[in-house]
């Protein structure tokens, strides 16, 4: 059959054409089908002998630097049509479209090294099965609900009957570098498609991923511009269901960096569950479970763990003030919510054990103490409730003897601790952490602190 060229106007502004070779056509039985066809006069009842027609193989032109191979099979009974080679993404879709394939768009733009197959049977007229793979090379890509768009350097897209997934990724979201792979079912059930995954980020941040949580203003007619602004919905991301494994390299959460995240995450329509997170923050380590709630717009956090060697330098440093030192670990069973580590601060209740060693409370100044006051040791159980920090029977071992520590601590109405050392001297601590103010206490005074 001589060369020619198909075309077709897909959406008004531009011409979509593949050109085919030469396209040979041969009509044929099976080898044992025709066996079976000689001796049929044998036979009582005879076997019905199903002809093909074989279509190819032949060059498709598809926008690569070379033509691909295309092939086919039609019988009585089904077809099956076969793509090997470099294609253009978009003309795939375009070809698919072209032949009636549904399920298949023109939301990318790149090149692919393609080994696909189409097959279906002609009973019921059922829809096509397209099974196979495809080398994905320089593809850019989008998500609906998703603001910066999706760039793949390289990843292996595999189709088989059940599922689609994407293996071997190196891609790019705004700053942000992904591998690993991701897997998701042809046929959804009822209540939605669950996306498996194994995936590595390098780096991510709060900022970015605000921006990708939140939905962009649509474009308005320009006789609405000085109306007041439409409400926006909300983002599509919060609709996904997935689970699978996530390892991050380095996480900014506005004044707080982590590192060397680890992970199982599932997420279920905004509601984000991090089991078993483990991860290096303020210098130590992290281990616990997380829930995250982003569909409203304060994200809400509920977290039990484990915190080993964090550096209250460093903590001190996410509250924009060198107000302590030394080294602390804790145990916590929280929930809060905010945008930043002061918001989470004022809105945690829950309760904190911890163990303070080796620094010193740099703005605390007691008479007749060293300046910084130095801590060796600071053990307490804390109650946090409304924004309140209530501690009760803390032990302080300074430099000058053993405090006892109680009394409370608020953003708002600020410090109200009682220190008593062994000699049986009190000391009232008001103020602030960041200017905190010391005055002696009487014993009615210290017990008015203590009491539940």
């Amino acid at each position: 059959m001589p060369g020619r060229a198909a075309r077709r106007d897909l959406d008004r502004s531009e011409a979509f054409e593949v050109a085919f070779g030469d396209v040979p056509l041969v009509w044929k039985a099976d080898e044992t089908q025709t066996k079976a066809g000689k001796a049929r006069s044998k036979q009582k009842d005879p076997e019905i002998v199903e002809a093909r027609l074989q279509i190819g193989p032949f060059p498709l032109a598809m926008g690569a630097s070379a033509p691909a191979t295309a092939a086919g099979l039609l019988s009585a009974s089904g077809y099956r049509f076969s793509l090997r080679g470099d294609t253009e993404v978009k003309n795939l879709y375009r070809l698919a479209n072209t032949l009636g394939l549904s399920g298949f768009r023109p939301v990318a733009d790149g090149s692919a090294g393609v080994d696909v197959s189409v097959s279906g049977v002609w009973q019921g007229f059922a829809a096509p099965e397209a099974v196979g793979t495809a080398q994905l090379r320089n593809v850019r890509t989008g998500m609906r609900g998703l603001n910066p768009p999706i760039e793949i350097a390289s990843a292996t897209l595999k189709v088989d009957p059940e599922t689609v997934s994407l293996e071997k990724i190196a891609a790019q979201t705004g700053d942000t570098r992904w591998s690993g792979a991701v897997r998701a079912p042809r046929r959804c059930a009822p209540d939605g498609c669950v996306f498996q995954f194994d995936l590595g980020a390098d780096e991510l941040s709060s900022g970015g991923l605000a921006e990708w949580f939140t939905p962009r203003p649509a474009k308005r007619p320009w006789y609405r511009i000085l109306t007041s602004r439409e409400q926006q919905g909300k983002s599509p991301l919060l609709g996904i269901q997935a689970r699978g494994r996530l390892v991050i390299n380095r996480l900014s959460l506005r004044e707080v960096d982590a590192s060397h995240i680890v992970t199982q995450v599932t997420l279920d329509r905004g509601k984000i569950e991090l089991t078993g997170l483990r991860g290096q923050v303020f210098q130590g380590t992290h281990q616990g479970d997380w829930v995250i709630d982003v569909s409203a717009m304060t994200p809400r956090y509920q977290a039990q763990g484990r915190l080993q060697n964090v550096s209250m330098t460093q903590m001190s440093a996410a509250m924009n003030d060198a107000w302590v030192s030394g080294t602390a670990d804790g145990e916590f069973d929280l929930t809060t919510s905010g945008v930043n580590f002061s918001d989470l601060l004022a809105h945690a209740e829950g309760a904190l054990q911890f163990t303070m060693r080796n620094g010193t409370l740099v703005r605390l100044e007691l008479p007749d103490a060293a300046k910084p006051f130095p801590v060796h040791l600071f053990a307490a159980n804390v109650k946090i409730k409304n924004g309140t920090w209530k501690l009760n029977t803390g032990k302080l071992e300074s430099r000058d003897g053993i405090y006892q520590v109680s009394g409370t601590a608020s953003p708002v109405s600020g410090l109200n601790l009682i220190l008593t050392r062994g000699d049986e001297q009190s000391w009232n601590i008001t103020g602030t952490l960041l200017k905190p103010n010391v005055a002696h206490a009487t014993r009615t005074e210290a017990r008015t602190v203590v009491k539940p």
